[in-house]
């Protein structure tokens, strides 16, 4: 299913049942990760719906913006045959994935904050870091992180959840 509501109100089973989870549980903070460039092509105004009915229930969501994407192919088997970094998100791919994540900027909000994770995926040359300083891979497969990526990105995400 789809994991943001539709504005005609037909909205997928996934964003029913995740709203009702949050209406039960009130919680303080709700973080959502998604892969903004696909999600929101098409209908951009389906995560304006989503955090208008969402704040009646949460006192502040925290938005991560998307990463890079890897090319196709980059992946577990590739690394195990061979291949080896630098990797570049495909200009189409990344120009898109930066203009959802400019997207996100404009909820910037008292009760929505906008949280940078794409750069800590990302060298100053614009090659996608996919291993960590012990090599351990940052991704799970092309636009999903690994445990160790999502290690990467703990410290700042921590310092989201914990504003005043």
């Amino acid at each position: 299913g789809h994991p943001l509501p539709q504005r005609d109100g037909n909205s997928d089973k996934l964003w029913l049942d995740s709203l009702e989870v949050v209406r039960e549980s009130m919680p303080k903070y709700l973080v959502m990760a998604n892969h903004w460039s696909g999600k929101l092509e098409g209908d951009r105004e389906r995560l304006a719906k989503a955090i208008a009915e969402l704040k009646p229930f949460v006192e502040h969501i925290v938005l991560l913006n998307q990463p890079p994407i890897l090319p196709k192919e980059v992946n577990r088997a590739s690394f195990r045959a061979g291949l080896r970094p630098p990797f570049r998100e495909p200009m189409d791919v990344q120009g898109k994935r930066r203009a959802a994540n400019d997207y996100l900027l404009g909820f910037q909000s008292p009760g929505v904050s906008v949280v940078d994770i794409a750069s800590y995926f990302e060298t100053e040359d614009g090659d996608i870091r996919v291993t960590d300083e012990r090599g351990q891979l940052l991704y799970q497969d092309a636009t999903h992180l690994s445990g160790h990526g999502a290690e990467r990105i703990r410290a700042v995400l921590k310092e989201a959840i914990s504003l005043p």
